[in-house]
């Protein structure tokens, strides 16, 4: 389908270093998209400002009036209230706390606008359109800068008491890492998030690319540094199976997308050590959408909103 004679979703995914946005019709057909450096929001107001600004020029580049939209999904990174609309905090964006950002946003586009965390709309997308499609229970590890979880339970998402469930990168792997802070060594995000991978792989960046492709290469100290974080994602997909039992766990973001280097053995340590009678119909699969899972699952958000 085009875009002339429909209603359509905008949708914005919040990045760390990137902002895309995109119009998404409501079978989830990704129709435009538009990238840029996530603004240098140093508060609240210029956070609403950068994002009204990439969407209004979104919105310019296709020639749609933002009358015509159904709505705005917002996918951000951090600790989000998914029934009020606020950022209620995000690493990445320190001076932004407390953020109402479907009011603000609502107002400069005149339409309902729906905030989630990004790694539930990932989750989403991946639910209704991607490798988690038919499930009633799915477990949805995604894997890059950070490590986080997005649940199907009872064919609804999950997101907590307080909108804080899925901080798997904050699963404690040392006896005393409860004294450290949530990035300290004893954590599984520090261990085998990318940047984790990159700097044990001899990277001097964060990016971890490389390091996959000198462990399939063969190289040595990349190869150690792939399979000690696989190993470690595999024990964190075990917990997930034997904690929740769910039918599929879809394994996501930017450095899952490694391919069977690291799926592989994570999936091998995962099966040797989730319960017995568990293993023989555990299904761990890569993620079908990729970059887009993000931006699909904001815009599919404002057809779906939280229940």
């Amino acid at each position: 389908m085009g875009i002339d004679g429909e209603t359509l979703a905008a949708a914005v995914d919040l990045g760390g270093t990137s902002l895309s946005c995109g119009l998404v019709n409501r079978e989830g057909e990704l129709l435009a998209q538009r990238q840029q450096a996530s603004p240098a929001a140093a508060d609240g107001d210029q956070l609403v400002a950068g994002i009204a600004a990439a969407v209004s020029a979104l919105l310019a580049d296709a020639g749609l009036p933002a009358g015509r939209l159904a709505g705005l999904g917002v996918g951000a990174p951090g600790l989000v209230d998914a029934a009020t609309g606020t950022l209620l905090q995000a690493t990445n964006l320190p001076g932004c706390r407390q953020v109402p950002l479907a009011a603000r946003l609502g107002a400069c586009f005149g339409c309902p606008v729906q905030v989630r965390h990004d790694v539930d709309l990932a989750t989403l997308a991946e639910w209704r359109l991607g490798a988690g499609r038919g499930c009633r229970h799915l477990a949805c590890v995604c894997v890059g800068t950070g490590i986080g979880l997005g649940l199907v339970l009872n064919g609804a998402l999950y997101t907590g008491a307080a909108a804080g469930a899925g901080n798997l990168g904050h699963l404690i792997l040392a006896e005393d890492a409860a004294a450290e802070v949530c990035r300290g060594p004893g954590y599984l995000e520090s261990q085998a998030a990318g940047p984790a991978i990159a700097a044990a792989g001899g990277q001097g960046d964060s990016d971890a690319r490389p390091v996959f492709a000198a462990a399939a290469a063969g190289e040595p100290t990349a190869a150690r540094a792939v399979a000690r974080a696989a190993h470690l994602l595999g024990l964190a997909v075990a917990n997930l199976a034997n904690l929740l039992d769910p039918e599929r766990i879809v394994v996501g973001g930017g450095v899952a997308q490694a391919g069977q280097v690291l799926l592989a053995p994570l999936v091998a340590t995962a099966r040797h050590h989730v319960c017995a009678f568990l293993a023989e119909r555990l299904t761990i699969v890569p993620a079908q959408l990729g970059a887009r899972a993000g931006l699909i699952g904001a815009g599919l958000t404002v057809w779906e909103p939280p229940r």
